[in-house]
């Protein structure tokens, strides 16, 4: 009865990571040749303090073929906790402070 649960957790797993893979096989295609779009799949799988994709993961995705180079550079980087792409992709999870966006507005002459 356990190494049937056990086996059912496995199994899980592996679908799981195979649709992680394939949400960013088809992210690379839809955001083919756009940064700012790349970006937002990039950070749904960006942790500034672990790595959320496994190794396996990463190479499924960068051997698809579908990634542009720019893409799988971002992708290896963006995975590395401490790098700046890193920080920049998991940083697009944070909210942004009010003073920020009033500083913004304030600059480009909208407040």
């Amino acid at each position: 009865m356990v190494n049937n649960r056990i086996a059912r957790i496995n199994d899980g797993m592996k679908s799981l990571r195979n649709t992680r893979a394939a949400y960013m096989i088809e992210g690379a295609r839809r955001s083919r040749y756009n940064a700012r779009h790349w970006f937002r799949y990039l950070r749904k799988y960006a942790d500034e303090e672990k790595t959320v994709l496994s190794e396996d993961e990463i190479a499924t995705i960068i051997d698809s073929g579908e990634l542009t180079m720019y893409q799988i550079i971002t992708l290896k980087r963006a995975m590395q906790p401490g790098t700046i792409t890193n920080k920049r992709a998991a940083g697009l999870n944070k909210r942004t402070t009010t003073p920020m966006v009033k500083e913004i507005l304030r600059r480009h002459g909208c407040a």
